[in-house]
């Protein structure tokens, strides 16, 4: 498991500082029940294709790495899907404070369809079809906690 402490920073020369200052800064690998998911600020695009900011929260009390990597951030909107976050390059990590959040602007436009929902399309349509479509995020935590976080599933209206 993944964890770090920064330790306490004093010689025999000098004198500790007072216990609140010098309490050391821990932290552990994120793990699956660590984190809650919300998709917020839905609305259809130009194209009807859902324009979102996915939200990952510390759903605990402790310290929490969580580590991410290109595409580890998934859009579902019925059979089509939208890898993100955009404007990620490598492997991250973000230390979370306790309830503390976490924002990932999604990408605009690269939707593709979902290997889950069906066949593959050679064309994709340039704007999503009027109706309701199931709409949720997943999250693939990279490193040595691995699993994957999903959110609740709302709708998403084209009118």
């Amino acid at each position: 498991m993944l964890a770090g402490c920064q330790p306490e920073s004093h010689s025999p020369l000098k004198p500790p500082e007072p216990v609140a200052t010098t309490r050391p800064y821990c932290f552990r690998a994120a793990k699956v029940n660590d984190l809650r998911m919300l998709v917020s600020t839905k609305k259809p695009g130009p194209d009807g294709f859902p324009v979102v900011v996915v939200e990952m929260w510390n759903n605990g009390s402790d310290e929490v790495l969580v580590e991410y990597d290109v595409d580890s951030v998934v859009l579902h909107c019925g059979p089509y899907e939208q890898h993100g976050p955009g404007e990620v390059f490598g492997r991250r990590r973000e230390v979370l404070d306790p309830h503390e959040e976490l924002n990932f602007k999604m990408p605009s436009g690269g939707w593709s369809r979902s290997a889950t929902g069906g066949g593959q399309e050679l064309m994709l349509p340039t704007e999503l079809p009027k109706g309701m479509y199931e709409l949720w995020a997943t999250f693939r935590i990279s490193g040595p906690s691995g699993g994957m976080v999903e959110s609740d599933r709302n709708t998403h209206l084209v009118p």
